[in-house]
């Protein structure tokens, strides 16, 4: 009966070593499912540097082996993810895996879909509880529209080629395909520091004398001149792009730091002497509560 009794405690205590490695193993296997934590920001509450690669075309589906974004994550908990864009003009980009490594990881995202129409594409990403935007610019099909492809900024480079005649500006929706055009005030803005900083300031409307539409467009930049380079209208709460009534109540197209929309302006040339001020721009915008595409965007105007 001793020996008995020895062999089922045997037993049991063997079943009992058995169940707690298996647990043990169920517990790591099921770790391995957690999901990581972390941010796409860096310590000062900045979006970190996004990259982009290849050249994407309308019309044309863009490779995975050459078209992708190095995305940046700063891990705080290893983990499985799965990191996903909104779907823009078209495509979107997407990965999916394990962060094994705590601290800086890059990921790239490849691209899913086929860009629509050529346009500087403005993609938002989330990772945990952060978001960023990057832009990626399509351009036509033969190469000769917006320019930029290579450009690993993250903030779309290149430059859409678009002019208009002295003291006038334009614009196209190419969603709605809608293109408006008009003049400037005179002077046809104002260059001044308010609380965020140096504001390049422009007015216009579609009429001097009827006037029943205000065209605006503010960008602020990093010193008390107007230099050329690119911005962004959401780059403080004072930037912004938009079309509106007389009255300015009335916004019929908007783009600010208030929208997930951006609008990429580039400066092409000021003149001390002058005042003259030229660019054009591109981007999303809101339009009926509904997110357009602005292409062939353009100004030109003198500042007082």
């Amino acid at each position: 009966m001793k020996n008995i009794f020895s062999a089922i405690l045997l037993v049991s205590c063997s079943a009992l070593l058995l169940c707690s490695s298996c647990q043990k193993e169920l517990s790591s296997e099921v770790g391995l499912l957690d999901s990581a934590k972390g941010t796409l920001k860096d310590s000062t509450d900045n979006c970190m540097p996004v990259t982009v690669h290849g050249t994407y075309y309308g019309g044309i589906t863009p490779g995975a082996d050459t078209c992708f974004i190095d995305l940046r994550v700063n891990v705080t908990k290893t983990g499985s993810y799965s990191i996903s864009t909104d779907m823009q003009n078209g495509f979107k980009f997407v990965d999916s895996g394990f962060f094994n490594a705590i601290g800086i990881n890059i990921i790239k995202l490849k691209p899913i879909g086929t860009p629509i129409i050529p346009v500087a594409t403005i993609f938002s990403v989330s990772f945990d509880s952060s978001t960023c935007s990057f832009v990626v610019n399509v351009q036509d099909s033969t190469g000769t529209g917006l320019g930029g492809g290579g450009d690993t900024s993250g903030t779309g480079g290149g430059n859409t080629g678009d002019t208009t005649a002295a003291g006038t500006w334009k614009f196209t929706d190419s969603t709605n395909n809608t293109s408006y055009t008009g003049v400037f005030q005179d002077p046809g803005g104002i260059f001044n520091l308010d609380s965020w900083g140096w504001q390049l300031t422009l007015l216009g409307s579609n009429n001097l004398v009827t006037a029943d539409t205000t065209f605006f467009l503010s960008v602020q930049m990093p010193s008390g001149q107007v230099e050329p380079g690119t911005y962004l209208t959401n780059a403080s709460p004072s930037s912004g792009w938009g079309l509106s009534d007389q009255t300015g109540v009335v916004v019929y197209y908007r783009a600010d730091a208030t929208t997930s929309q951006i609008i990429k302006v580039n400066i092409t040339s000021y003149d001390d002497a002058t005042k003259v001020v030229k660019g054009n721009f591109s981007g999303t915008a809101v339009y009926n509560s509904s997110t357009v595409y602005i292409t062939h965007g353009a100004f030109n105007t003198t500042l007082p």
